[in-house]
């Protein structure tokens, strides 16, 4: 009798944090992801005008006048500065393409992970944004030279599949109940 009195009392209890669903793991990953999309883009201002003020003189005046010689002790800069203005300026397109790769990237994740607090999981618009997502983290490894970033990329191709047969056996599944 005590048993079944404190059974009906506790109704097994779930575990605090779930993985899927709203206030789950993913709606945290969900929201960081939201953020962190705008920090990249505003990262990514910020800093194309601080090479482009710091690389340029005759841009800059005064503000690339104090960045070059806080530079001075490095290098590096020292050897970028000297560079023709036309070398320099290809950096800006391989910056924008790392910042299309990164903003992609971070995108599909929120896409990924906006499904999951819904609580969808197994669907074709997840397996979609896996292949996206799997397709950008390759490039950006290339463009980034990171080998690591290729391995989880590559990994995230096995996920990718693993999720395509889920979707297949749900899609039957809800088809025969």
């Amino acid at each position: 009798m005590f048993v079944v009195v404190f059974l009906e009392k506790n109704h097994f209890k779930e575990p605090s944090m779930r993985y899927f669903g709203e206030s789950s793991l993913s709606s945290w990953i969900h929201r960081i992801l939201q953020v962190s999309w705008v920090l990249v883009m505003v990262g990514f201002v910020v800093f194309t005008g601080f090479l482009a003020v710091a690389a340029f003189p005759e841009v800059g005046g005064k503000a690339s006048a104090a960045i070059c010689e806080a530079g001075k002790s490095d290098p590096e800069w020292v050897e970028f500065v000297r560079l023709p203005a036309y070398v320099k300026a290809m950096v800006f397109p391989y910056l924008m393409l790392v910042a299309f790769l990164l903003l992609q990237v971070v995108s599909q994740s929120r896409n990924l992970f906006s499904n999951f607090r819904q609580n969808s999981i197994f669907t074709t618009q997840n397996v979609a944004s896996l292949s996206r997502l799997s397709r950008y983290l390759i490039g950006f490894s290339v463009v980034t030279f990171n080998f690591s970033t290729l391995l989880v990329s590559l990994i995230l191709l096995l996920v990718c599949e693993i999720f395509k047969n889920g979707t297949a056996l749900q899609t039957e599944h809800d088809l025969t109940v």
